[in-house]
């Protein structure tokens, strides 16, 4: 296998923030910190209140900064990728921090196959300064802690990435990645595993797919790696290069539950425009997935929003999503809310006389 050019190609990493002043100072300095020589950093504030521009202020000479009313996170991206000028674009969140490696090792991947749209990557996970997970993809993602084998089950094909092929690398005493790739276009369908602020894209395949779609606010990254993937392989290296940061007001965390519910319907929907065929071939299993995810906004609905609650619960009934689950969000949106939350403290002092 012939090592990558010494001349490598840029890589625009893309980071939208809002209100992170507190921690985009760490996200930004793990960036400059990354061994690849060739990076161009966007940072897109999304008409931040806090200190941010402050925070920013002392690295201007070294990234750019595109400031914006608030639009929400797919409106943030698409002004930072539609700016960039790299050959690839990293995705990256304004809390999080990269490896060292990150970036080297995913465009050695790309540049080592020319055929996959892009590549993603396993992650830590960390709270305050308290590790939780060194490899998190398998708690974080059901489609990898389903898999017998892990990413194998995922993606049909393995290999190496010997670090030392790499001259960005080369001498640092690195172990090789296992690496995996493949088209998983219909396995992505039934959910993501793709983690979003591990990514390295080709530009050529944002411009051909498009941008994040802006209406939908929560899982617009999972719409685009659906759209991207069915233009080739996925590569995967399985091994930690982000550290993934857990805090309560994040996108991903339990009140938004409602949201990400209804941000999936809407991919459902894009998706039987967008692929009748396999839709129609698989009407069945979409039927049961928008049932769940009904279910799921009527049940993180119930104590705030019992009207829409209700209505959310019939709809998944329609498709078929009966059972036990349905019939305890039920039993909430029927008993007096003292009565649910009495019973939610009787729980919660039970769990706590059990603890050790």
């Amino acid at each position: 296998m012939e090592p990558v050019s010494n001349a490598p190609p840029l890589v625009s990493v893309v980071i939208p923030t809002y209100n992170r002043g507190d921690l985009l100072a760490a996200a930004l300095d793990s960036v400059f910190a990354q061994t690849y020589p060739r990076v161009e950093v966007i940072v897109v504030d999304d008409g931040s209140t806090d200190d941010t521009p402050e925070v920013v202020r002392p690295y201007l000479d070294r990234l750019i900064y595109l400031r914006q009313a608030n639009g929400g996170l797919s409106s943030a991206r698409n002004a930072g990728m539609r700016r960039a000028s790299g050959e690839y674009m990293a995705l990256m969140d304004s809390d999080d921090l990269c490896e060292p490696e990150r970036l080297a090792l995913e465009v050695a991947y790309l540049e080592r196959h020319p055929d996959a749209v892009l590549c993603s990557t396993d992650f830590s996970a960390f709270d305050g300064t308290v590790v939780r997970e060194r490899s998190h993809i398998a708690s974080y993602y059901g489609a990898f802690k389903q898999a017998a084998d892990g990413a194998a089950s995922i993606y049909p094909e393995a290999g190496r990435l010997d670090p030392e092929e790499v001259p960005w690398l080369r001498g640092r005493g690195l172990a090789s990645v296992r690496t995996y790739s493949g088209p998983v276009y219909e396995r992505l369908v039934w959910g993501n595993f793709i983690h979003p602020p591990t990514v390295l894209v080709r530009r050529a395949v944002f411009e051909k797919v498009g941008g994040f779609d802006e209406t939908i606010p929560y899982v617009a990254d999972y719409d685009w790696f659906l759209r991207a993937s069915r233009l080739g392989p996925v590569g995967y290296l399985d091994t930690s290069l982000l550290k993934y940061r857990y805090s309560p007001d994040q996108m991903s965390s339990d009140r938004h539950t409602a949201k990400i519910a209804y941000g999936n319907i809407a991919i459902i929907n894009k998706l039987r425009a967008a692929d009748p065929t396999f839709f129609a071939a698989h009407r069945a299993e979409f039927r049961r997935r928008l049932g769940g995810c009904y279910r799921s906004a009527a049940n993180a609905l119930a104590e705030s929003n019992r009207a829409r609650a209700l209505a959310d619960l019939a709809r998944s009934a329609a498709h078929g999503a009966l059972g036990g689950q349905a019939l305890r969000i039920l039993a909430k949106l029927m008993l007096p809310r003292f009565v649910v939350e009495w019973r939610r403290r009787g729980l919660t002092t039970a769990g706590h006389e059990r603890d050790p």
